[in-house]
């Protein structure tokens, strides 16, 4: 029996260690206004590691399943814009479905977007009309994550 990653005999070659390279997720709650046109923002820390990200995905938070009870459709009807410290990723405010697709049918990135660490991302999130919830809130929920690899580097314990 070839026993390369250790000596455990349940555990054979093709159990080896992959690598620095994992993947790895990092996401936000933005608390949008209901009002058509208002917006509210918040951060994504990058951790002290390269990450290389391929991909945004969103979605509302909440009774979706039953918009007539709730008034919350997880429609993507919802502007997304980010950008870092010295960068910008985009001329406007997009459309969250049309930009990054649905939890179904996700759009990655054209190219895969690097950051050597320490970077802050932020997201502002502006509704694109206005939403009567029940019971009434000034607010909801809207999830960022982003996708991605990380380099855990040689020491990952």
């Amino acid at each position: 029996m070839n026993q390369i990653a250790t000596n455990n005999p349940l555990l054979s070659r093709y159990d080896k260690d992959p690598g620095r390279w994992r993947p790895y997720k990092y996401g936000c709650v933005i608390d949008v206004p209901v009002g058509a046109d208002e917006s509210a923002e918040n951060t994504i820390n990058i951790l002290n590691q390269p990450f290389i990200m391929d991909r945004i995905s969103h979605t509302i938070i909440g009774q979706t399943w039953d918009p007539d009870a709730s008034g919350l459709a997880n429609d993507g009807q919802y502007y997304i814009e980010w950008h870092e410290e010295q960068s910008e990723y985009q001329n406007q405010p997009l459309l969250a479905i049309a930009a990054y697709g649905t939890k179904e049918f996700p759009l990655y990135l054209s190219a895969p977007v690097g950051f050597a660490g320490n970077k802050v991302l932020t997201f502002r999130v502006t509704n694109a009309y206005q939403r009567i919830l029940t019971p009434e809130a000034p607010t909801f929920k809207v999830q960022i994550v982003i996708h991605g690899v990380s380099d855990w580097g040689t020491d990952r314990r």
